[in-house]
């Protein structure tokens, strides 16, 4: 990842038992508009992944493919 790194308010993913079903999510909108990052503003191009900690994973940790969008004003 490239600076700045920015992280969201920790989440668990609630997978049942082994089949890797969870899931993570956010509400973007409401993340920008909580004012946490006064750099997120319009025009601003957001580049994003998660990052999470699987304690019963080969590597122990997991990175999703990434996304990047931009906020509209």
């Amino acid at each position: 990842m490239k600076s700045p790194l920015r992280r969201t308010p920790v989440q668990t993913s609630f997978g049942a038992g082994t089949s890797c079903g969870g899931f993570f999510e956010i509400d973007f909108n409401a993340f920008v508009a909580g004012g946490s990052d006064p750099a997120l503003v319009a025009s601003v191009v957001v580049d994003t992944q998660w990052w999470s900690r699987d304690p019963a994973a080969p590597s122990t940790t997991n990175l999703t493919n990434a996304l990047e969008f931009g906020l509209a004003p």
